[in-house]
């Protein structure tokens, strides 16, 4: 099973780090057993890039 923190040590040595803004399209089945599912992909990625980098689809203009 894929815990929350191998998906986020796996995405910090991706490069991924605060105030960045990224557009994330996955096949959760591509993770097997994912502890959470998408709710922890989602909350993973918030934690990462924090509020500097994160903007909703409304905010964002649905850009």
């Amino acid at each position: 099973m894929v815990t929350k923190e191998m998906l986020k040590n796996a995405l910090t040595q991706l490069g991924v780090e605060k105030g960045m803004v990224l557009e994330v399209h996955s096949s959760l089945s591509s993770f097997g057993e994912l502890e959470g599912g998408a709710e922890t992909v989602i909350n993973t990625l918030k934690e990462i890039v924090t509020e500097e980098g994160w903007h909703d689809r409304q905010e964002a203009g649905n850009c």
